[in-house]
């Protein structure tokens, strides 16, 4: 992992594994840890975002991949890192404790805007699984098609 400062040198703040496929990413600005999922190795891994040696902050079986891609997306929100499973088509919740250690992983169902369940911000820009039906956005321009439940 490399931190580019403008005007300023690549400056090298954490090696994580050669095997891996590193994916989402997600700041924790009060704790100065960056999150990041590992597509391939099925984990998130925690930095200081000082730099430092990378911790394998979860590796739980639900973040594998099932022959593809495992972990993906990711968002930090109220509390819990957000992430998606690309190949399980799944979205997780894991909470951050009190101690910054992973809490344990619970399984979410797509949530989509207008839904009377509870909202869930990896799905603000799409849902599982895609409709056909285009919809605005509020990260895309006014006329690009997202899918939506």
């Amino acid at each position: 992992m490399w931190r580019l400062r403008p005007g300023g040198e690549p400056e090298r703040i954490a090696a994580l594994p050669a095997d891996g496929l590193p994916n989402g990413l997600a700041l924790n600005a009060g704790t100065h840890t960056l999150y990041v999922t590992d597509s391939v190795l099925g984990t998130i891994w925690s930095v200081p975002t000082t730099g430092g040696t990378p911790t394998a902050w979860s590796t739980a079986p639900e973040l594998a991949s099932a022959g593809f891609l495992g972990a993906n997306g990711l968002k930090i929100h109220r509390g819990a890192l957000w992430a998606t499973n690309l190949d399980k088509g799944t979205i997780l919740r894991i909470p951050i404790r009190h101690d910054g250690r992973a809490g344990s992983v619970r399984p979410r169902p797509p949530v989509c805007r207008g839904s009377t369940t509870s909202p869930s911000p990896a799905t603000e820009t799409s849902c599982w699984p895609p409709s056909t039906a285009p919809a605005r956005s509020r990260w895309s321009s006014p006329t690009a098609a997202t899918p939506s439940c």
